[in-house]
């Protein structure tokens, strides 16, 4: 007889039926390879970054191949918050899982703003902070500055009661 091992995890006050998630950014929601059911295989959905207001993002090219592998320089286009809960999030909220946002923002207010006005929504569980990419502050990256991060984490979490994730680059 063979025993169902539990892959289920807590993540601070989350807690998810296992820790399988993709890294924001890596599909797109409205993907027709990507079905409820095998979105509900997931321990958690993150879709990609959203920013408050809309942005392009950089101008191609975006890719660069290396001798080591790949840099981009994407610059997280987004189509803003109103569009992400419009079209985005009833199309997430179709796999019955935990839903976590990762937000994106160039300032401390940007990010807070972001967080602040998702507060309210049931829908979403935990917000992630993304910070692997350039976000500067006053010339500042907020991943690599101790100070800076925790005033960021602080100020955020004085706009929100959803729990927060980190993103920090590698």
């Amino acid at each position: 007889m063979t025993k169902e091992v539990s892959l289920e995890v807590d993540l601070g006050p989350l807690h998810l039926k296992n820790p399988i998630m993709p890294a924001s950014g890596t599909f797109d929601v409205r993907c027709t390879l990507l079905n409820e059911k095998e979105l509900n295989r997931l321990g958690a959905i993150l879709p990609k970054s959203i920013a408050f207001q809309e942005r392009e993002g950089n101008p191609g090219p975006r890719i660069c191949e290396t001798d080591c592998g790949l840099l981009n320089a994407v610059g997280v286009p987004s189509k803003g918050v109103e569009y992400f809960i419009k079209e985005e999030l009833p199309l997430l909220k179709k796999a019955n899982n935990t839903i976590i946002v990762s937000l994106m923002g160039n300032s401390i207010p940007d990010f807070c703003n972001l967080a602040g006005y998702l507060n309210e929504n049931k829908e979403i569980s935990a917000l992630e902070i993304n910070l692997s990419c350039p976000n500067l502050n006053n010339g500042i990256l907020f991943g690599v500055n101790q100070d800076k991060l925790y005033e960021l984490i602080f100020n955020i979490k004085k706009n929100t009661s959803k729990p927060i994730i980190a993103k920090l680059s590698p």
